[in-house]
């Protein structure tokens, strides 16, 4: 991951995740805030309502009480008309609807639809409205027998259908009370009826929070005003209750119910949460953009370093960056531009010094060939000698002479043919030490023959296909060596049937940590110096390669490239 993603991750991190979460904690608690306060606010309403119905409802009693003992009252429904002088009559009449028209300024009481009162050896009273559209028979069926009864206060009787026939049926809110004389006995009644349609309007006008709905209930729990109205004079169900619901009971029994749906909030919801995204939206451009301008200046340097690194690294080429600045960016450039120094120093250094081996260990190579090769031939040659009466020992010193005249040429440059003829001397030798244990087998264009190579690529591992692949195989072995070309590449094959390497084994042999020499004849110094000097000579495209397999043989290709100039000594230039 690159730094300018780092830098951004590390802002996401840092800014925009803690700013989401502190937004979304925010639009939590203000919700739950402004639930609360939307619940409150209904509560305070819904109880301010109560309290204009009870209050409303404390002035019904009052006009009850009113004509509970009022004398005009007593005397109108205790005199029967039989008896009482006719003017008396009338001013009594007067009387009373005078006292009625006091209390028109109770709102309360223009909701009366009906005002009857009776005595029992009196006369009756009307207010509003007469028997001509209401029973008189009704209105006693209704009220009952009354005569011993002793509770006196106002009684409710209900949600009924009016007596009245003018409203065609309307639902109404029956009372009556027991009307005493002086000596506090029972002497008649009241009856009158209410329009419930009037705490209907005073619901609707005293609603401040315009999505809640208001039911009125009385102490049976039947409904007194709905905003469905057939629904007045029915049981009260709570299955339909709105998110918030606050139920408040009455001084009379009744209970005021509101039903509140989240509409008005969810909007107040919405518009606080287009307000936290476009909050952290407007975060995240803005430190986008401040972002931005510092990783130009802060990561721009480093990215020109990383790449002129990466830049060494693969095409070995040590540039310098060129930045200039007093901070801990511009130390590391200059330590870096110094150590490019350095490095190129050493890097020559290291050229030369690997030349100079190179030169001193092939020409140790070219002097001695190898020791312990030319002590066992010796050894062989003075076996034989003892042994055969010296009929194979000059065909042995012929081709070690052979050898020995390849070898003395001063140039470093040889031909592949050159290279075959000395190795088939060589195995000649071999051959005839190990008694015919192998067989070497050419398989040569003769226009490969002319190419030219370095001097000792085939006798290092000739050498080591015997003693470590054929030698310590039982029974005979074969050596071949194959010769292709293609695309100007010389490819020269290795290849025997002895006792193969493991993959362990054949990962040491190009190493030069690993040096074994000496063990079961194998040596791996002659091979790494042949693999190592075509890489110096040609590239490090060329060089060796070694396939191998356990008990089944293994193979060494030479890869060197086909017609490289040479210069008048005959070497690569």
């Amino acid at each position: 991951m690159g730094l300018r993603k780092k830098f951004f991750l590390l802002v996401i991190l840092v800014v925009i995740i803690p700013s989401v979460v502190m937004g979304i904690m925010s639009y939590l608690l203000t919700k739950q805030i402004l639930k609360e306060k939307y619940e409150v606010l209904i509560r305070e309403n819904t109880v301010y309502i109560a309290g204009i119905i009870d209050h409303e409802y404390i002035q019904v009693e009052s006009i009850s009480d009113y004509f509970f003992s009022n004398e005009w009252v007593i005397k109108k429904i205790t005199n029967s008309n039989l008896f009482e002088d006719h003017y008396e009559r009338i001013r009594t009449d007067q009387r009373l609807t005078q006292v009625f028209n006091s209390f028109i300024t109770f709102n309360i009481f223009n909701a009366f639809e009906v005002f009857y009162m009776s005595g029992y050896y009196g006369d009756d009273f009307w207010y509003r409205i007469g028997s001509d559209f209401v029973s008189k028979k009704a209105i006693h069926e209704r009220v009952g027998d009354f005569r011993d009864d002793r509770i006196r206060k106002l009684t409710y009787k209900g949600i009924q259908t009016s007596l009245d026939q003018t409203l065609a049926g309307q639902q109404v809110l029956a009372y009556n009370r027991i009307l005493v004389d002086k000596d506090y006995e029972n002497i008649g009644f009241l009856y009158f009826e209410i329009d419930p349609s009037y705490f209907g309007n005073m619901l609707k006008n005293n609603t401040k929070v315009s999505d809640t709905v208001f039911t009125l209930l009385d102490d049976q729990y039947n409904i007194i005003y709905s905003y469905d109205e057939s629904l007045i004079g029915k049981p009260y169900h709570d299955d339909t209750l709105g998110p918030i619901h606050v139920n408040i009971a009455l001084n009379n029994g009744w209970h005021l119910i509101s039903d509140s749906s989240t509409v008005n909030i969810n909007a107040e919801y919405k518009a606080f949460f287009y307000i936290i995204i476009l909050t952290t939206l407007c975060t995240f451009l803005l430190s986008s953009t401040i972002l931005w301008f510092i990783t130009k200046k802060v990561v721009g340097p480093i990215k020109q370093l990383v790449e002129t690194m990466d830049k060494a690294v693969s095409s070995d080429s040590l540039e310098m960056v060129y930045y200039y600045s007093h901070d801990e960016i511009g130390r590391l450039t200059d330590s870096f531009n110094k150590m490019t120094v350095r490095v190129r120093e050493s890097r020559e250094k290291e050229i030369q010094k690997d030349k100079t081996i190179k030169e001193l260990d092939y020409k140790a190579l070219q002097s001695q060939i190898n020791p312990h090769f030319l002590y066992n031939t010796l050894n062989t040659i003075s076996w034989m000698a003892q042994m055969q009466k010296a009929y194979t020992i000059k065909d042995m010193i012929d081709q070690l002479w052979k050898m020995l005249r390849k070898v003395s040429k001063g140039s470093e440059i040889s031909n592949l043919k050159d290279e075959v003829e000395l190795i088939q001397s060589f195995c000649k030798i071999q051959q005839i030490k190990y008694n015919g244990k192998f067989e070497l087998q050419l398989d040569i264009d003769e226009k490969y023959y002319g190419t030219s190579c370095p001097k000792f690529i085939l006798q290092p591992i000739v050498e080591n296909a015997i003693f470590h692949g054929i030698e310590p195989k039982k029974g005979t072995g074969v050596i071949i060596i194959s010769v292709s070309g293609h695309d100007n590449m010389m490819t020269i094959e290795i290849s025997d049937n002895g006792i193969g390497m493991s993959a362990k084994q054949v990962k040491e042999v190009l190493d030069k940590s690993h040096h074994i020499y000496g063990k079961k004849g194998f040596n791996n110094i002659g091979i790494i110096n042949v693999h190592e000097r075509l890489q110096l000579l040609y590239g490090k495209k060329y060089g060796l390669s070694i396939e191998s397999t356990v008990d089944e043989g293994t193979t060494v290709v030479i890869r060197i490239p086909m017609n490289y100039p040479l210069n008048e000594g005959g070497e690569h230039v």
